[in-house]
């Protein structure tokens, strides 16, 4: 074996290690053709399916996932219903099928024009769902990877963190809701910029720190945008010195760049938020 291929083998290895790690919380899906969907709670909680007997049990599947009704009954139907109107040639602008209908590109959680979407496109529905959880452990360990690598963190710690980040606990717990994840992996990406931005001639990477703002606010949940949001901007306030540079103006460009990209997303869904009418008691 030569040594360029034992290079390039070497740099390919913490990516084989974290998607190995990830097949094999994945196996039911490779060994079984199941698909990460807690779908116990369509069997076992909703009529007319509560009623049948499952697997020669008695009517009424037992439900093991309480805290994933929002899955089943919100993000994989409104985003299914997203990519059919799109592929219909329509604009996914309405989702009449909530009382009298609502917003369905205004809907945040629908994560209408999330580039990801785009596994949509080329696979069956079920298995491009997959794909997609899928990949929210693995470009979360990955990008957790490279914002260690920036920081001088030796190959294995970097590993070592970006396994613990994208197999951690909010990861697995929120795995299949399809948006936490593939909202907050981005802000190890972004901070990885940050980093890059800081040596001479590395403005390019403002495009990775538009990148990854952008990717986050069309993730699909507003609550880890925001964090990143401010992680970022407390990471970049101690990292330039001085606070006005060149640098400086880079990182704020790209923030202004994401805000300008995900315009269509942003706009109708600060529009909904205006007309909400629950009040906090």
């Amino acid at each position: 074996m030569g040594k360029k291929v034992q290079k390039i083998i070497f740099c390919l290895l913490p990516v084989l290690v974290i998607v190995f790690l990830a097949v094999i919380l994945f196996w039911p899906f490779f060994l079984k053709n199941k698909v990460p969907i807690p779908g116990d709670i369509l069997i076992g909680h909703y009529h007319p399916w509560v009623d049948k007997v499952w697997e020669g049990r008695t009517a009424g599947y037992p439900l093991k996932n309480f805290i994933l009704f929002d899955s089943v009954r919100q993000t994989l139907p409104w985003r299914l219903l997203a990519i059919e109107q799109m592929k219909s040639g329509k604009l996914p602008l309405w989702n009449p099928y909530i009382f009298s209908g609502m917003p369905l590109l205004g809907n945040l959680q629908a994560a209408v024009l999330y580039p990801l979407n785009i596994l949509f496109f080329i696979f069956p529905d079920l298995d491009a769902w997959t794909i997609y959880i899928f990949l929210q452990p693995v470009l979360a360990a990955l990008f957790a990877y490279f914002f260690l690598r920036t920081i001088a963190c030796s190959r294995q710690a970097s590993l070592l963190g970006g396994i613990a980040y994208g197999f951690s606990l909010i990861m697995m717990n929120h795995l299949e809701f399809g948006i936490d994840g593939h909202t907050a992996l981005w802000l190890p990406l972004g901070l990885g910029a940050i980093n890059r931005i800081q040596k001479p001639g590395q403005w390019r990477w403002g495009i990775i720190l538009t990148v990854s703002v952008g990717m986050s606010l069309l993730g699909g949940y507003p609550p880890p945008a925001v964090y990143n949001l401010i992680v970022l901007l407390l990471y970049s306030f101690f990292k330039f010195r001085p606070l006005v540079s060149q640098k400086s103006l880079i990182f704020i460009l790209g923030i202004i760049s994401a805000f300008l990209l995900t315009a269509p997303q942003v706009l109708p869904a600060l529009s909904l938020t205006r007309k909400v009418v629950r009040e906090e008691t």
